[in-house]
């Protein structure tokens, strides 16, 4: 298996859809809400047909589900690519995946911020999640993820500064939803709730820390490249007309 289908494994693990219908080896999401990642196809090898009944039996389910029909591409699915393309889909958020070894993350002191676990209720935290349109949908996909995850809050004395949700899957922490509230930006709390996410991963088992981010977020790709992230791969959408 590549890496970016690791990758991608992962994070569909740990941002899971509502439901998933098979076109061969296509992954069809059904998102209720959810956001780009859990309400588009992906690609996944042989659709065991004509491509274009493929694309005509994806269109067909997500449209069902009153979803606009959206296809989440990497660098290899080109010849699908092209046949979107032509029929007038336009590309959607290209985004970056990137990663960092956990022990070196693990090991940094967010101090004065101090992450949270168990005893801030979610309930908490749904205002600051509210900052960056994470909403009642996106709370639904994180409660939806199988494998070992937690919400934390980064608290700055009193306040919750910022909030952060972390899932495990195999040996990759995804790092979800890192939201800092405006008012405390460029505190340390973006680092802090990496680190917090990576000692989160490191009870249970991962080595890396992983995240996906878009090409367009200048800022959140600044801070990660700071704290040794690096670029493993590439993945955009193909949104029908």
């Amino acid at each position: 298996m590549t890496e970016l289908a690791r990758l991608s494994d992962a994070l569909e693990a740990t941002w899971p859809p509502a439901e998933i219908m098979q076109v061969g080896a296509w992954r069809v999401r059904r998102g209720l809400g959810g956001g780009s990642r859990v309400s588009s196809v992906r690609p996944a090898g042989d659709p065991g047909r004509s491509m274009d009944d493929a694309i005509a039996e994806a269109e067909r389910v997500m449209r069902g589900w009153d979803q606009r029909p959206l296809f989440q591409l990497t660098g290899a699915d080109t010849e699908l690519k092209a046949e979107l393309t032509a029929r007038g889909y336009s590309v959607k958020d290209p985004t970056i995946f990137m990663a960092a070894p956990i022990a070196g993350l693990a090991a940094r002191d967010p101090a004065p911020v101090r992450p949270v676990e168990a005893e801030v209720p979610l309930a908490a935290m749904t205002s600051v999640w509210a900052l960056d349109q994470v909403g009642p949908a996106r709370l639904a996909v994180m409660a939806r993820a199988a494998g070992p995850r937690s919400h934390i809050a980064l608290r700055l004395g009193d306040v919750i500064a910022g909030v952060v949700f972390v899932a495990v899957h195999q040996d990759i922490a995804m790092l979800h939803s890192l939201v800092v509230a405006p008012a405390h930006r460029r505190k340390g709390v973006g680092r802090a709730g990496a680190a917090a996410a990576a000692r989160f991963g490191a009870r249970h088992g991962a080595d890396r820390l992983a995240l996906a981010v878009t090409e367009a977020n200048a800022e959140a790709r600044a801070l990660y490249e700071d704290m040794a992230f690096e670029p493993l791969g590439r993945y955009c959408y193909l949104a029908a007309p």
